[in-house]
């Protein structure tokens, strides 16, 4: 792994930079990201024809939300972050979800990410 990532030329703050830094700053020969991102790419950059490679193992990664008590009581927002949180897991949020690629639990909205 160290040998590995003495190749990277630039440690991106986060996978939207790190595909600026590929896509349209031409640095790096691979870009490693989140399948979510990856479709998002096809979207943007299709006229440069990046090649999509699929590895057979791969990583489950969830991001959890959550509201901080001392944080939404201080600032009195603990009733719209509760709101917020409870509409995020309805429906008509996990449909908004999955046009931006994120796959979703919610048996009830269909299209999930594209592989």
């Amino acid at each position: 792994m160290t040998q590995f990532l003495k190749n990277v030329e630039v440690f991106d703050t986060g996978g939207r930079g790190a595909t600026t830094t590929f896509a349209e700053r031409g640095l790096g020969d691979v870009l490693i990201s989140f399948e979510s991102e990856v479709n998002n790419i096809r979207k943007q950059y299709e006229a440069q024809g990046f090649e999509v490679v699929v590895p057979k193992t791969n990583v489950l990664a969830e991001f959890p939300v959550a509201w901080v008590d001392k944080n939404v009581k201080a600032n009195g927002t603990e009733k719209a972050a509760k709101a917020y949180l409870n509409w995020l897991y309805s429906p008509q949020a996990q449909t908004i979800i999955t046009d931006y690629y994120y796959r979703v639990n919610n048996p009830q909205v269909d299209g999930n990410a594209e592989g």
